[in-house]
């Protein structure tokens, strides 16, 4: 992954135009690490001001997508704010300042109804999801897609599945709750 960074981060040098925004955009499978890829970016990037920002803000919310039909769809691209989210970029790409993005929780699987992530003239946006290269093609400065086996991206999707249902074990009104089980069931000794 060094050798990645340190390839990401000599692009977005000389890329660079002083006065501008500079947007990078990540994509790939659930779970192939896109999250984990922008964060490493933005840190790779200290001595420039950087931002991540994800897609999944740009979803609808889960009232919009039920009332549309759409809720069993939700990650296809029918299922985004397109306008919004490259109005968004737009804005931040021409030096706009405070942009507000939505913010999307994994933990009631839906949009933030008021949360929202401001996003102050950063040298460098990276914007991250399953969408980011094909809805914001005209606004990318450089595209970088992940990929991985098959195999591999169902051991994180479900490690991550696992995770987020342990961390419902202390909050009952996370959308992973109803999916916990009784270890104890499952052990050895119980047969």
């Amino acid at each position: 992954m060094k050798h990645a960074l340190a390839t990401i981060a000599g692009i977005v040098q000389s890329r660079r135009v002083a006065g501008r925004t500079l947007v990078v955009g990540i994509a790939g499978a659930v779970a192939s690490g896109k999250s984990t890829l922008a964060a490493a970016v933005r840190d790779e990037l200290t001595p420039l001001g950087a931002d991540v920002v994800s897609t999944d803000g740009f979803l609808f919310d889960n009232a919009t997508l039920e009332s549309r039909g759409l809720l069993m769809h939700k990650g296809f691209p029918e299922t985004y704010d397109d306008v919004g989210l490259t109005g968004f970029v737009a804005d931040v790409r021409a030096g706009v300042a405070r942009v507000p993005a939505p913010v999307y929780s994994h933990v009631i699987y839906d949009v933030l109804p008021d949360g929202h992530q401001i996003v102050d003239r950063p040298d460098v946006l990276i914007v991250e999801g399953v969408n980011a290269l094909s809805a914001l093609a005209p606004l990318l400065d450089l595209r970088v897609y992940l990929d991985a086996d098959e195999a591999d991206l169902e051991a994180w999707y479900v490690t991550r599945f696992f995770d987020l249902t342990e961390e419902a074990r202390h909050d009952p009104a996370s959308f992973f709750s109803p999916f916990q089980f009784d270890d104890t069931r499952m052990s050895p000794d119980r047969g």
